[in-house]
């Protein structure tokens, strides 16, 4: 007797479904059941898988599963729906960085086979004490730690990353559809991003050639400020210049933006660096070739 009954409330229910949003989780769907029950003339013994698997079949809706690491993530959602917006429903309030970042914004001629969702922590209160040279030399000797909250969906990892608590900094609005729309780092934010965790954004080819893209959407004013709202304990404003500067497009002006805050240690363009040469100019060690 069941399916008489949704096929009753068949109409009904393409209307309440015209208002909901294309992702859907399994909670929206007993809601919905629990809410209108009554109203829908539902029998109280229909239960709620039932329930979803019928709504679906009316709907066309298809049925996401992303496997992470410690946990299990469904998803519902209409067939036309973007991927970036499914996966935008995979944790609250995130945003899109690193890589996917620099698609959105036309950084990067790749097309890349993670998405990166950002999902800040908690306020943590800064390390204590100074930076030392030595503990900077040592941090940078070893390889830098990448996360493995990694789920895989029709080919594409699904890479959620637990940033650093910025207060969703430099992060914008961005319309994905005429409906919809996703949260992403803006340029740059997205350029300083790369900058800290190149191996989020194809390596330190790619972040040059990001750089070399965003000549004419960028604005080192704003690079600079955020740079010094993020307030690293490490002196990333010196990998910054030295990617300004082997851009080859950016103006005296531009860079001696980042030349007027303090260089007071060697730096690295990234962790592990196997041959290293120097920049002298930026205090940088970077890998020879590059």
């Amino acid at each position: 007797m069941m399916k008489p009954s949704l096929d009753k409330a068949k109409h009904q229910l393409l209307r309440i479904f015209a208002e909901m949003p294309p992702v859907l989780m399994q909670k929206d769907f007993k809601g919905i059941l629990e809410k209108y029950r009554g109203d829908l003339n539902l029998p109280s013994t229909l239960r709620p898988d039932a329930f979803i698997r019928y709504c679906c079949l009316l709907m066309k809706f298809k049925r996401a599963e992303f496997k992470f690491p410690s946990r299990v993530e469904v998803r519902f959602y209409r067939p036309e729906t973007p991927l970036l917006l499914l996966v935008n429903s995979i944790k609250k309030g995130a945003y899109f960085s690193h890589y996917t970042a620099l698609q959105i914004h036309d950084l990067t001629e790749q097309i890349p086979k993670t998405i990166f969702l950002n999902k800040e922590q908690s306020i943590k209160p800064k390390p204590a004490g100074s930076l030392e040279q030595a503990n900077l030399n040592q941090a940078f000797s070893r390889n830098q730690r990448i996360s493995r909250n990694i789920a895989t969906y029709q080919g594409t990892d699904i890479c959620v990353l637990s940033g650093k608590n910025t207060n969703n900094l430099a992060v914008v609005s961005f319309s994905i559809t005429e409906e919809s729309s996703i949260m992403v780092t803006n340029v740059e934010r997205t350029l300083i991003d790369i900058v800290v965790r190149p191996y989020y954004s194809g390596g330190v080819y790619e972040v040059l050639k990001a750089f070399r893209l965003a000549s004419e959407k960028v604005s080192i004013n704003a690079l600079v400020s955020t740079l010094k709202k993020l307030d690293y304990i490490y002196p990333y404003h010196q990998a910054i210049g030295f990617y300004l500067t082997r851009a080859e497009c950016y103006s005296d002006k531009q860079i001696r933006l980042l030349k007027k805050l303090p260089m007071q240690y060697d730096f690295y363009l990234f962790h592990g660096i196997k041959q290293k040469d120097y920049s002298e100019e930026w205090r940088l060690f970077f890998p020879k070739g590059f």
